[in-house]
């Protein structure tokens, strides 16, 4: 928890959640020939090589 790794200061101060819809947000638009898949159409193994490849200083695998 951030408050036991010291990112905050006072505990509670993380507990408002902030949230808004989502429906006036627009439809991303690809380049062509590009599509968008989800973890299902991937598999498990591409889903969790995802993570790593997004984020370079990642150490989550599929082990962990």
């Amino acid at each position: 928890m951030a408050t036991k790794t010291h990112f905050c200061k006072s505990p509670g101060a993380l507990d408002p959640l902030n949230e808004r819809d989502l429906t006036d947000v627009e439809q991303p638009k690809l380049p062509h020939g590009l599509r968008f898949r989800t973890a299902d159409e991937a598999g498990p193994k591409a889903a969790v090589q995802a993570h790593p490849d997004a984020w370079v200083l990642s150490t989550y695998t599929a082990e962990a």
